[in-house]
């Protein structure tokens, strides 16, 4: 695996795959589905953005974007369970970039830095990182990413 320059990571990605493993052995799951969307940008400047969102999401039965506060609350809270977006500066150092939020669907990322480790195979980007259950399953998260051109 290659550890990249930032000049080397910059640019646009789509997402081919989000799968999260499990150190106990059981199936791998698909946070957004098997067919989940995503678009991620690393910008020369230092910006980043992020988004993800399940590829069968629900309308909200609204006729024009200022009308999304018209949807049922039901209707909202679905849209909100299958879309992940952030967005603030990136940082590459040693095979570890760091996502400094500056604004998230998630109020909570808001100041936070989320790090990932990086890889980049001509025109695939793999980001990963690693959470320990309280019940000791480790839980291995992989993003693959393959870049766009236009």
């Amino acid at each position: 695996m290659s550890e990249p320059t930032a000049e080397e990571l910059a640019g646009a990605y789509e997402l081919r795959c989000f799968e999260i493993r499990y150190s106990d052995g059981r199936s791998p799951t698909h946070p957004f589905g098997p067919d989940g969307l995503g678009q991620l940008l690393y910008a020369p400047c230092g910006r980043m953005s992020a988004m993800l969102a399940r590829a069968d999401r629900e309308a909200l039965a609204v006729t024009r974007l200022e009308a999304y506060t018209e949807a049922s609350e039901a209707s909202k809270a679905a849209a909100y369970d299958s879309f992940l977006a952030y967005a603030g500066r990136w940082t590459l150092d040693r095979g570890r970039v760091t996502h400094h939020v500056q604004i998230a669907s998630v109020p909570e990322l808001v100041g936070r830095s989320q790090t990932r480790s990086v890889s980049l195979r001509g025109e695939l980007l793999t980001l990963s990182y690693e959470i320990e259950a309280r019940s000791g399953v480790i839980r291995r998260y992989e993003l693959e990413w393959r870049r766009v051109r236009r």
